[in-house]
């Protein structure tokens, strides 16, 4: 993955439309569980992330804690996870 802001990360799942990623970053190893240290991606060692980035398929459910940031309409198509059941029934046309 490459974007304007940032350097090449290996083993990348995009997870919004905003620029969030589930991907490699061995720099912040010591961190990962423990600290938000990067711009909203999901931070994992390397061998983590091969066997993720193996079997991530589209439309996979990931759930984020530790943040009060949630995905919303605003970060496009890839949010519908991010809605709760109620919610999501309420928009039903049946």
């Amino acid at each position: 993955m490459v974007t304007e802001k940032h350097e090449d990360f290996l083993m990348a799942v995009r997870i919004s439309d905003n620029g969030e990623f589930i991907h490699a970053n061995p720099a912040t190893l010591g961190q990962q569980g423990a600290t938000n240290v990067t711009n909203g991606c999901i931070n994992l060692s390397l061998g983590d992330a091969q066997a993720y980035f193996a079997t991530a398929m589209y439309g996979d459910p990931v759930e984020v804690s530790g943040t009060s940031i949630e995905l919303s309409a605003a970060d496009g198509d890839l949010y519908d996870w991010a809605i709760d059941w109620p919610t999501w029934q309420s928009m039903s046309a049946l």
